[in-house]
């Protein structure tokens, strides 16, 4: 089971940012006043990094399904669904386009 990891502060997080250090060699640094702010740094990223890619999963996935009900002829030009198509779920699918190149592998 990991390890709990308390929240950082918004202090603490300036202070990690401020120093310029990498975040790798930051637990070796000598003039880190507390170490276990940067373990809690780097426990947090990784959670945050886990969370993104079961969310490009879902966004994946949910695009897809958006994308494969397009093919109905409602959708299409001249369709009775057309505007609410244009408003709606392809304005989604360019955000989703978009969300998932910035956060890219």
């Amino acid at each position: 089971m990991p390890e709990e990891v308390k929240p950082l502060t918004d202090e603490e997080i300036q202070l990690v940012y401020a120093s310029g250090a990498s975040i790798d060699s930051a637990l070796n640094r000598a003039d880190w006043p507390e170490p276990e702010t940067v373990r809690r740094l780097v426990a947090r990223i990784r959670r945050d990094g886990d969370r993104i890619k079961r969310l490009r999963v879902v966004v994946e996935s949910l695009r897809d399904e958006i994308l494969w009900c397009s093919g109905s002829p409602d959708f299409n030009e001249g369709g009775q669904a057309r505007a609410g198509w244009v408003k709606g779920p392809q304005r989604a699918m360019g955000e989703a386009d978009a969300a998932l190149a910035e956060t890219g592998d």
